[in-house]
C-alpha cells in the first residue's frame, strides 16, 4: 500500500497520497502495534487497515460502460488484537461488488469481475462493516484494478527490487555521497527526520534515484511526483517534471505521457533536494486499468 505514505509505525487518516481515508482507517508499518502478528505487507513495508466501519477510497477514472474489469486484492484479519473478526464491503461508486471476510490474520487473495456500469470517473472505496462489534481490524494490500487490453497478459514474473539510490549531504548532489543503498520505492515522508541519521542530517540532503521501471501492461503511462522541496523526473533521459525549488508538499504531473508496451522497460531517473522543514518525496504511475499508485518494488530494476 505505496501510494497513501510510508510509515514504520501506524497513522491514522493519513494524508498527500492517492488514498483518502475516513473513520478508524489508516496505514501500518510491519511490525507495529497494528501489524506485530502478522506476516509482512505482500507489496512492501505497509498496508492499510480497515477498524471498525473505517474506509478507504481513491478516484478512477477511464471506464467504457459495459466491459469487463477486474479487481483484485490480498486482506487479513489482524493478528494481535481482535474482539471478533473484520467484514470488508467493495464499492464501485454506488455499486456494491461484494462482501468479503478474510478467513485468517495470514494475507490472502480475493478477487471479482464486474462490468462498468457507466463510461468515466466514479470512486472505488472499502468499507469496514464490523458486523458483531468492538475492537475488529483487517489489512489490505496489493490492491490492482486490470481493464481488457489487446496486448499480452502482463507477466508474473516481475522480480524488480528497487531503484539504486545516492544520498548526499548537500542539496545540489555534489561531491561524494554520503550513502548509496537500494530503495524499494519512492514513496517517502521523512517528516523532520533524516534517511539515515548516521551520515545525513535532517535538513539540506539530495538523493538521486537511478535504473529502470517495467510496464505491467501496454498503454499511455502518466508520472506523478510528490515532494518537499526540489524535485525533477527524467523517464527515458527526457525531463517530464522540473520544480528544483522550496516548496511544501506538491504534486507535479509529468509534462509528458509515456505509451509503453507491456514488459517494456524505460529508463527512470528522479532527483529530489531537502532544505529545511519537512521532507517528502514520492513517485506514482498510472495506467489504463489501473489509478494512480506509487510504482511497486516489483517493477523497479536498479541501476548499476
Amino acid at each position: 500500500m505505496g501510494d497513501a505514505g510510508s510509515y514504520s509505525s501506524f497513522r491514522y487518516n493519513p494524508t498527500g497520497g492517492g488514498w483518502f481515508f475516513e473513520g478508524s482507517a489508516g496505514i501500518s508499518g510491519n511490525a507495529s502495534g497494528f501489524t506485530s502478528g502478522n506476516p509482512q505487507a505482500p507489496q512492501g513495508a505497509q498496508a492499510a487497515f480497515l477498524q471498525g466501519q473505517g474506509s478507504i477510497s481513491q478516484g478512477v477514472n477511464g471506464f467504457q460502460a459495459g466491459v469487463t474489469y477486474t479487481l483484485s486484492f490480498k486482506a487479513a484479519q489482524r493478528a494481535n488484537h481482535q474482539s471478533n473478526y473484520q467484514q470488508i464491503e467493495v464499492f464501485l461508486g454506488n455499486q456494491s461488488l461484494g462482501k468479503f471476510t478474510p478467513p485468517s490474520d495470514s494475507y490472502r487473495s480475493a478477487s471479482v469481475t464486474f462490468n462498468a456500469p457507466a463510461s468515466g470517473s466514479t470512486s472505488l472505496r472499502f468499507v469496514g462493516l464490523n458486523p458483531n462489534g468492538g475492537d475488529n481490524t483487517a489489512f489490505l494490500d496489493d490492491i490492482q484494478l486490470v481493464g481488457p487490453s489487446a496486448e499480452p497478459a502482463p507477466s508474473p514474473l516481475a522480480t524488480g527490487t528497487g531503484l539504486k539510490a545516492t544520498y548526499f549531504a548537500n542539496q545540489d548532489l555534489s561531491g561524494s555521497a554520503s550513502l548509496i543503498r537500494l530503495d524499494p520505492q519512492v514513496d517517502f515522508d521523512w517528516g523532520d527526520g533524516s534517511p539515515d541519521a548516521s551520515v545525513l542530517a535532517t535538513n539540506q540532503f539530495s538523493v538521486r534515484w537511478e535504473g529502470t521501471l517495467e510496464a505491467p501492461t501496454g498503454g499511455v503511462y502518466t508520472f506523478m511526483t510528490r515532494s518537499d522541496d526540489g524535485v525533477r523526473l527524467w523517464i527515458n533521459g527526457v525531463l517530464i517534471v522540473n520544480n528544483w525549488s522550496d516548496h511544501g508538499p506538491t504534486n507535479d504531473v509529468g509534462t509528458q505521457t509515456v505509451t509503453l508496451t507491456a514488459g517494456q522497460r524505460a529508463a527512470v531517473k528522479m532527483e529530489f533536494y531537502e532544505n529545511g522543514g519537512g521532507a517528502e518525496a514520492r513517485l506514482y504511475w498510472s495506467y489504463p486499468g489501473q489509478a494512480l499508485q506509487s510504482i511497486p518494488r516489483i517493477r523497479l530494476y536498479p541501476a548499476p
